[in-house]
């Protein structure tokens, strides 16, 4: 008898969809913790609002740790650990 691990492809996207969902809010949550004034400058003694990049580096980091989680959990599965 066949040992399914449910790696079908769409049980792999919902997990990614939802690794990348978690690991965005973390990395913004962080992200505001280091760079609190993200989006502000201050010009002649007044502060501008200017964009804000912190989501575009959560964004970045979240793809780069939901790819690397798949193919951990993928290996993981794979192998019956």
């Amino acid at each position: 008898m066949k040992n399914n691990t449910n790696n079908s492809v769409s049980t792999l996207i919902i997990l990614g969809i939802f690794f990348l969902i978690v690991f965005f809010y973390i990395n913004s949550f962080i992200l505001y913790i280091i760079f609190p004034d993200d989006g502000w400058i201050e010009i002649n003694g007044v502060r501008h609002k200017i964009m804000a990049t912190n989501w575009v580096k959560a964004g970045f980091f979240a793809i780069i740790l939901a790819i690397i989680s798949l193919i951990v959990y993928n290996k993981k599965s794979k192998s019956g650990k």
